[in-house]
């Protein structure tokens, strides 16, 4: 069965969806592994990322994925042969207000349906907490969490963890492993290093307060650091890698930075 794995901040800003899609692009293609990504944000920024209109997968698509909460089947697209995904549009949003029973677990329940085609499931979460949050996270068996290492991105961190505890509180459902992943990083600020060195150092123990989050493993993973070549690949529409290796070869160091996170996040499950 495949990892699992919900990209998740409740502020946005952080990288989630470039986060998301680099590592996706590097499982699939560095790893060879089976990969599935899938947009559950309604704003559908990995969907446009990917060069795709939101719009055209609405109401009756196969690939809407706002279907799930309809209890009807959602089929990914081929991006190439070892990655397919799920887009998004602002459908996911009204469907995931209405009253639905068990509608928090729709995610989760689709999953167990379709895990058994890949290796590992990239979920781009939602930027605010609702219950598409909610679903990313009890469909998740990893979560990755990037943080920036302004002071105002760090600032809300013990509270979002506190989020995620009481979900797991509610649901009696846990994330095994944790990922904490510091983004825009700049060295030579002062204010940066300063927070990566919370993350790194205080923030660990902090979770071993929380009684539903404290046996899962927790680790802090490289820094992303802050780069126009980010923007950059977005922007021209490709997978922030193959736009280093086509355009900005000086720039494979953060190229390689996703291949040692991918490397740190397989690391143990099982994925061949």
């Amino acid at each position: 069965m495949a990892v699992k794995i919900g990209v998740i901040n409740q502020k946005g800003g952080v990288g989630k969806t470039t986060i998301s899609n680099a590592l996706s692009f590097e499982a699939s293609k560095g790893t060879n592994l089976d990969t599935l990504l899938i947009d559950f944000d309604p704003q559908a920024s990995q969907t446009i990322l990917l060069n795709l209109n939101p719009r055209e997968f609405l109401k009756e698509s196969k690939h809407n994925i706002a279907r799930i909460f309809q209890k009807k089947e959602v089929e990914p697209l081929e991006v190439h042969d070892t990655l397919h995904f799920i887009p998004s549009n602002l459908e996911l949003s009204q469907q995931s207000e209405n009253t639905v029973v068990g509608k928090d677990k729709m995610l989760q329940k689709f999953l167990n349906k379709v895990e058994k085609n890949y290796d590992i499931i990239f979920i781009d979460s939602n930027p605010s907490f609702s219950s598409l949050m909610t679903n990313v996270v009890l469909a998740s068996d990893y979560l990755v969490i990037p943080i920036g290492t302004s002071a105002l991105d760090e600032a809300g961190t013990h509270g979002f963890f506190q989020i995620i505890e009481d979900i797991a509180d509610i649901y009696e459902k846990y994330p095994e492993k944790i990922f904490v992943l510091p983004t825009k990083y700049d060295r030579r600020r002062k204010d940066d290093r300063e927070v990566l060195s919370i993350l790194q150092n205080e923030l660990s123990t902090y979770i071993k307060t929380l009684p539903n989050l404290k046996n899962s493993e927790f680790k802090v993973l490289s820094t992303i650091p802050e780069r126009a070549v980010v923007k950059d690949a977005a922007a021209s529409r490709m997978f922030l890698k193959e736009y280093i290796e086509t355009y900005e070869k000086t720039q494979r160091e953060l190229a390689m930075i996703f291949e040692d996170i991918i490397r740190q996040i397989v690391n143990g499950n099982g994925a061949k």
